[in-house]
């Protein structure tokens, strides 16, 4: 495998997001003691191209590696938190690396080895224009490294670009490729007469349902959820979707599968998620001939209203609960000032998180607003462990006892019968 810099004369990129809102990049940025009383994250990232000629897995893939340093919640310590994403290598890359006809050998030589005056002019521009904050007390701790690492990137680089490259690509499509595109092709055609078939099948049923409420009396009287429970059913408009969701999933992967230069994207690996999840979640629709198997269903099917009627009842003091945290410690609580973070705490505190390091969330360390946060966040609990989840759970386990039970009792009855 080899590695190539995407910029070799800037390897590395500040990215700073400052408590006033403001974010700034920078090619070089010098820090001291007072820099963090004023930074809200701080990131160092460089990007890179893996080339893999000889591996399993042959291709190229354009990696983005970053390191970022954010204050933690209640406290004055500070975290780093690794991120590294992938993406396909750009074509002009692409051309540089894949093998070229013998003919072209020499012309791509004297391509690569001749100089371009523009890039080292550029560079020397931008760090002109580019901020810096240097300060006669601050204690830098970029420049040594700003040199070291660019000689060696600048070193690197005319080794690549100077000879001509002996491990390149082949000038054909990766073999996973291949094999992606033959699967993708099926599940496409698959897909296709399954979502055409559901259509007609979903047509015939909609004709069926106007015809029986024109001419049936007692249907007509049914309310519009049994009348669309008896003609068209629950499953089939799902069952529809879900073949529809499939067969554009098929379509966008055999695109991707045309471009990708070595991994799938990750825009590819998601869709194929959400459409294989709905597909494996309609399956069980195939469960109603176990009764067993099926309770989980019939469960959803009776409680999902009365859980949605318990979650507009509880809303009105689930938000006042976040308003009032985000007005009263708003000023000595960066949590408080994100509805997100306030609803992750709260469901966290729903299914019986550790509470310990909630109460640091909202204090700044004072006398006053530790018995605040103590009284806040015990709130917070009682509210989610003792109101919310019970509600969830006494609801579920009546209408089980009462609806789901007696059904399943009803049915063996008259198969038995039978």
């Amino acid at each position: 495998m080899q590695l190539y810099l995407v910029n070799e004369y800037d390897p590395y990129r500040f990215e700073v997001d400052w408590k006033n809102g403001t974010s700034n990049s920078y090619l070089d940025f010098d820090i001291h003691l007072g820099t963090f009383h004023h930074i809200s994250t701080f990131k160092l990232s460089t990007d890179f191209y893996s080339v893999s000629p000889h591996s399993s897995i042959p291709g190229c893939t354009k990696w983005h590696v970053a390191s970022i340093i954010m204050p933690n919640d209640g406290s004055y310590t500070y975290t780093s938190a690794p991120i590294v994403t992938r993406d396909r290598c750009p074509e002009t890359f692409m051309e540089i690396i894949t093998e070229k006809p013998k003919s072209s050998t020499s012309s791509y030589r004297s391509i690569t080895s001749t100089p371009n005056p523009n890039r080292k002019y550029l560079y020397r521009n931008e760090e002109k224009k580019s901020a810096s904050f240097i300060k006669s007390n601050s204690k830098s701790t970029t420049p040594s490294i700003k040199r070291t690492t660019r000689s060696r990137s600048l070193s690197m680089h005319r080794k690549i670009t100077a000879d001509f490259p002996s491990d390149l690509l082949p000038n054909t499509q990766i073999p996973q490729s291949l094999i992606l595109q033959r699967n993708t092709i099926s599940l496409c055609v698959l897909s296709f007469i399954g979502t055409v078939y559901l259509a007609i099948y979903f047509y015939r049923h909609i004709k069926q349902h106007n015809q029986w409420h024109s001419t049936d009396s007692i249907y007509k009287d049914l309310t519009l959820y049994d009348q669309l429970h008896f003609s068209l059913g629950f499953w089939n408009p799902l069952h529809l979707l879900t073949e529809a969701l499939l067969f554009s999933c098929s379509i966008f992967c055999l695109i991707q599968s045309q471009r990708m230069t070595q991994y799938p994207s990750y825009q590819m690996l998601i869709y194929f998620a959400f459409a294989f999840l709905s597909t494996y979640v309609v399956a069980c629709r195939w469960f109603i001939y176990t009764p067993r198997l099926y309770q989980l269903i019939r469960i959803i099917r009776v409680v999902m209203m009365q859980i949605i009627t318990i979650i507009i009842g509880l809303s009105p003091l689930v938000v006042g609960l976040m308003f009032f945290g985000s007005f009263f410690f708003g000023f000595v609580s960066d949590i408080s000032r994100s509805f997100f973070r306030f609803f992750q705490m709260f469901v966290g505190a729903t299914f019986g998180d550790d509470l310990f390091f909630m109460f640091t969330y909202y204090t700044d360390g004072t006398d006053l607003f530790n018995l605040l946060a103590l009284i806040y966040v015990t709130a917070v609990a009682i509210v989610a462990g003792y109101i919310c989840f019970p509600s969830f759970t006494s609801t579920i386990s009546v209408l089980h006892k009462t609806v789901v039970i007696p059904v399943e009792e009803r049915e063996k009855l008259e198969k038995a019968e039978e």
